[in-house]
């Protein structure tokens, strides 16, 4: 049959194994690093004056770009391929987590909050 599939060649099992080292490890500080502005939220919350629904708004901005960003990033992982879209995702996701400390407001941590779930969305 001239359309079928070709299947690449398994990986061998030391890649395998690393792979699915890698990838867990990716998800483990994935979900770790959400978890940081939660356990920063006393500190957050009285550094710039914010209130608890407020609070709740800008956790909830990461979880809405994490709810739209996956087509979008499946798009780009397939078109760059993995090997070069997720360092890629990690090294945007590294900066915008660390742009968090420079927030000066509500308004900065609401775009820091949303972007860092669009970031966040391809190690998925």
């Amino acid at each position: 049959m001239s359309g079928d599939l070709k299947v690449s060649s398994p990986l061998p099992a030391r890649s395998a194994l690393v792979l699915v080292a890698l990838s867990t490890l990716l998800m483990a500080v994935s979900y770790l690093d959400r978890q940081v502005f939660a356990i920063l939220a006393p500190t957050i919350t009285s550094e710039l004056a914010i209130d608890d629904k407020t609070y709740g708004l800008l956790a909830g901005m990461f979880s809405i770009a994490y709810l739209i960003a996956p087509p979008f990033a499946g798009l780009l992982l397939d078109t760059l391929g993995v090997r070069r879209a997720l360092p890629l995702a990690v090294y945007v996701w590294s900066c915008v987590a660390a742009t968090h400390a420079g927030a000066t407001g509500i308004m900065s941590l609401f775009v820091l909050r949303f972007a860092l779930g669009l970031a966040e969305s391809p190690s998925f």
